[in-house]
């Protein structure tokens, strides 16, 4: 009896490891994996569109999901210029160049398949304010591309749009 409970309980230890802590759906399975930024776009009131400001229309980025929740994006502007010498001996002004055309963040995610609705959660960010924050992001996928956007309330911009390309390994 006491070989026949412990074979049991091995077996169960065994198929308990087996079963993955984050259960993934059918949509947080397409999003696994590494993105490369195609665009960014904000489409304004008056009819015209334009890059992200900050980023300009050569901006570079990357976008990872990791099966067990985690997420991290960072994107940049790539004409920011060098700094003098190492980082340790940048001037404020370097550092407030440098930050302008650059926007990082990591955390935590999750994903609302039935509202197609992407939810980050920032714990470390370049903008201090995104800590702690829910970052809501619409999304669709096209083929290949991961397509976040948005419509804006208010201010200039009416509508918001990014496009992630699946990276090549």
């Amino acid at each position: 009896m006491q070989v026949m409970r412990s074979t049991f309980w091995a077996l169960f230890c065994l198929a308990m490891a087996t079963v993955p802590l984050f259960a993934q759906t059918h949509d947080q399975k397409l999003f696994v994996g590494t993105w490369k930024l195609v665009s960014t776009e904000e489409k304004l009131r008056n009819g015209h569109t334009r890059p992200y400001r900050d980023l300009g229309n050569t901006a570079l980025g990357y976008l990872m999901y990791t099966e067990d929740g985690h997420m991290c994006a960072t994107l940049m502007k790539p004409a920011r210029p060098n700094w003098h010498g190492e980082v340790e001996d940048a001037t404020d002004a370097e550092k407030i160049n440098a930050a302008t055309g650059y926007t990082s963040y990591c955390g935590t995610y999750k994903v609302d398949e039935k509202k197609h609705l992407m939810f980050h959660y920032p714990e470390v960010s370049l903008y201090p304010n995104f800590i702690g924050t829910e970052q809501e992001r619409p999304y669709r996928f096209e083929g290949n591309r991961l397509v976040f956007s948005a419509a804006v309330a208010e201010g200039e911009v009416e509508r918001w749009t990014i496009v992630w390309e699946r990276a090549a390994k």
